[in-house]
C-alpha cells in the first residue's frame, strides 16, 4: 500500500516506507509536484517518549529503511558501534531523571482535494 503521494517528482518529498516526509517551506511548494488543491497544513508539536535510549534505537532500527540500507554494506561490529553512538547521544542529549527519554518533534498534517 503505497503513500498517495507521488515519488520521484520532487526532491523536497523524501520516502522512507510508507511514510512521506514533506521538507517543503509551505504548502505552495506541496503544490509544485502535485495536481492535488485546496491545500491546507497544520503543524503539530509532539513528544516521542520512550522508556530508554536502547529503546530509541530498537524504534529506529524498526522503522528506518533508509538508515539500515546505509549499514547494510558496513560489518556486523561497524553497524552495532553506530547504534550504540546513537544510543549514548539520545542518552546524554534526551535523558530524563528517572531514565526515560523524550525527544521533541514536529508533524505537519496535510489535507488536499484530489
Amino acid at each position: 500500500m503505497g503513500s498517495g503521494l507521488p515519488r520521484n517528482l520532487c526532491p523536497n518529498v523524501q520516502n522512507c516506507g510508507q511514510m512521506c516526509m514533506f521538507r517543503g517551506k509551505n504548502r505552495r511548494d506541496f503544490r509544485s509536484f502535485t495536481r492535488w488543491s485546496e491545500v491546507r497544513s497544520e503543524s503539530l508539536e509532539l513528544m516521542l517518549e520512550l522508556d530508554s535510549a536502547a529503546d530509541y534505537v530498537q524504534f529506529m532500527q524498526a522503522i528506518s529503511p533508509s538508515l539500515n540500507a546505509l549499514l547494510a554494506s558496513q560489518s556486523t561490529e561497524q553497524q552495532e558501534r553506530m547504534w550504540q553512538a546513537v544510543g549514548e547521544t539520545v542518552h546524554q542529549r534526551y535523558s530524563r531523571a528517572d531514565g526515560t527519554v523524550g525527544l521533541p518533534g514536529e508533524t505537519i498534517c496535510l489535507v488536499a482535494r484530489c
